[in-house]
């Protein structure tokens, strides 16, 4: 983050631009992940917020979120007052040379490139990219990312936030008034290790069993086996996709198996080819604790809904 604000810090001065970075201390761990990566994501955003601000200021807010185990999930807003991006164009400002319209390409400058690409990178490492936009009053840029946590060697060991109510674990109504525990076998289609770990930890802890594998093709045939109360089934993976893999198990006939999306995108286009493959229901990534465990929750009597 300081590398890239160095970079831009005089660009914003000469442009009459205020520059301002805000950091929430979390001074109790180190972070590792890939830092070329995260560079890169930065430096696209911000250069992206100096092309298109032509008054006013840019910040960046940077903070830790929930931890789990060993891996925390980070926060990072990117601001401007620029001149900001029309509804119409929202769904498509990550799509490979989406321009917002055609003046802007000529007194801006750019291909659109520079979203695409770092959506990509983002998706590549577990994390989630939004955008929210008022024209001609600035855009916000909303970044999460689930890095590796390590303690220093001279601190207090970290631990998870204790679950709230009813978090913490699945329950199914007995019809007496009372909860009773249910242990799901899950399979969790993922290739990405960081939210493997993430999502291991959350369903260990509430005493679920987990087998995971790491395309598609894989979660097929281990969907044949008639042995999960419920599939995670990422959508971007190797050799074969969420979407193919989840249309192959239902035409193998295996139809009131819950196949549940996780996905960074998020528009309705996405959770429209969700349904259309087979899929239940639909978790944005970066997954959060009780949005996973809710979900589960609901389909655990294996009622189909559409969602």
């Amino acid at each position: 983050m300081e590398s890239v604000t160095r970079i831009f810090a005089s660009q914003a001065q000469k442009a009459g631009l205020e520059f301002q970075v805000h950091f929430q201390p979390a001074d109790s761990y180190r972070v590792r992940g890939d830092e070329i990566r995260v560079r890169q994501i930065i430096f696209n955003l911000v250069g992206n917020a100096l092309k298109f601000t032509p008054a006013g200021k840019i910040q960046i807010r940077v903070k830790p979120g929930d931890i789990f185990e060993n891996i925390g999930q980070f926060q990072i807003d990117i601001e401007d007052t620029g001149i900001g991006i029309e509804p119409e164009f929202i769904e498509h400002i990550f799509n490979k040379f989406t321009q917002v319209d055609s003046s802007n390409t000529r007194r801006y400058g750019g291909t659109g490139l520079g979203l695409y690409i770092t959506r990509q990178l983002v998706e590549m490492m577990g994390g989630s990219i939004e955008v929210e936009s008022t024209p001609g009053k600035g855009s916000v840029f909303h970044l999460l990312l689930p890095l590796l946590l390590e303690p220093h060697a001279d601190s207090a060991v970290w631990a998870p936030p204790e679950p709230e109510e009813g978090e913490g674990r699945t329950v199914m109504p007995t019809g007496t008034g009372e909860e009773q525990f249910k242990p799901l076998v899950i399979l969790l289609a993922e290739d990405n290790k960081i939210n493997q770990k993430l999502i291991a930890a959350i369903l260990k802890k509430a005493g679920h069993k987990l087998d995971i594998v790491e395309n598609g093709k894989a979660a097929v045939e281990s969907a044949k086996t008639g042995v999960y109360d419920l599939v995670l089934m990422d959508i971007q993976m190797p050799e074969m996709n969420g979407l193919d893999a989840t249309k192959a198990i239902r035409e193998a006939g295996i139809l009131e198996l819950p196949v549940i999306a996780m996905t960074a995108s998020a528009f309705e286009k996405d959770r429209k080819m969700c349904r259309e493959a087979g899929m239940n229901d639909f978790i944005s990534k970066p997954l959060k604790q009780a949005e996973l465990l809710q979900v589960i929750s609901k389909w655990i009597d294996k009622t189909l809904r559409s969602f």
